[in-house]
């Protein structure tokens, strides 16, 4: 049985691919290509396996149970190292999330990599196209780790889909206690007016919390 596909082939050039049946589950694909002088041309073709494709619906970072206090990181991208990473991720193609399939995560540079799987109990199926995710990347990569991170599916036959951006891997200082010391400020107490003390003459003014020399006069006296 034979089966004609239309193909595009650019520069006002037109080809045919050809799909032969020669038995059961097994397929020959010829690419007919027709050149403007009317030449018909037969190209052999290989036609690789389907690549998977997921997408990212959510994730969540936990940094519960980590010693220290709670830090609040302004970045949304940005990912704790010592955090607890849960992911929710759907099967586009094909339509369902293959037992055997993983997920890889590495950084940008491929320095460090792991993958996820159903049989680690890194990942759990949530139903057939979805699947829940969950890496500590401190437990992983160890305190070395930083820099941005990518995730992307691998089937069983090692075909890999495309890479998806999935945060920055970031170290963040462990916090104990904050404290915030009291300030004491010591005020002097005003001296009681004396009425032998001469009003008129002038004395520096004094300021609270700081100590001065006076010269004041008893009866027209100096002191």
């Amino acid at each position: 049985m034979l089966t004609t596909i239309p193909v595009l082939c650019g520069s006002g050039r037109e080809a045919r691919m050809i799909k032969r049946i020669v038995a059961v589950g097994v397929c020959i694909f010829i690419l007919m290509v027709v050149i403007k002088d009317g030449r018909v041309l037969d190209v052999d073709i290989d036609v690789d396996t389907a690549r998977p494709t997921v997408r990212l619906l959510s994730k969540d970072i936990s940094t519960k149970g980590v010693n220290g206090l709670h830090l609040v990181l302004a970045d949304k991208d940005a990912i704790p190292l010592n955090s607890k990473l849960s992911l929710v991720l759907q099967s586009d193609s094909p339509n369902h999330f293959a037992r055997t399939e993983k997920i890889e995560i590495a950084t940008t540079d491929g320095s460090l990599h792991t993958t996820l799987s159903l049989a680690d109990g890194t990942l759990i199926l949530q139903d057939a196209q979805t699947v829940i995710g969950f890496l500590k990347p401190l437990d992983v990569f160890g305190q070395s780790a930083f820099g941005a991170l990518q995730l992307r599916p691998v089937m069983q036959d090692g075909t890999v889909g495309d890479w998806i951006s999935l945060g920055t891997l970031v170290r963040t200082p462990v916090i104990q206690q904050i404290s915030c010391p009291r300030t004491i400020v010591r005020r002097t107490r005003e001296p009681k007016t004396d009425p032998k003390v001469d009003s008129k003459t002038d004395s520096p003014s004094q300021t609270p919390g700081t100590a001065s020399s006076t010269c004041r006069s008893v009866r027209g006296k100096p002191i």
